[in-house]
């Protein structure tokens, strides 16, 4: 946990295997979860996420029906909620995600 306790087992018991510098670049994707940058992504990500719920649930006539229709929906909402910021998201990817990482 954040006080240093340790959470779960490690990546070596739970049988994840990371690539080399793998373990240092899961730590600094830790260490940015507080950053103002990441958790707005996540804020965007999930608002397009509920809007295409809702409108897979609602009376949307574009959003269709069953399990496809909501992926395709949500997939669509979220890509028009990330495109206007796509610079900017693959700067911080390129800062926060380290290049063993960035393809996993």
């Amino acid at each position: 946990g954040r006080d240093g306790s340790r959470v779960g087992g490690s990546c070596e018991s739970s049988g994840l295997e990371l690539p080399p510098g793998g373990r240092s670049a899961v730590l600094n994707v830790v260490n940015h979860l507080d950053d103002r940058r990441v958790q707005g992504v996540g804020i965007i990500a999930a608002t397009a996420l509920r809007e295409a719920l809702l409108a897979v649930d609602g009376d949307d006539p574009r959003a269709g029906s069953g399990a496809a229709a909501a992926a395709e929906g949500a997939r669509t909402r979220l890509l028009e909620a990330l495109q206007p910021h796509m610079k900017d998201l693959l700067a911080l990817r390129d800062e926060v995600i380290a290049p063993p990482l960035q393809g996993a």
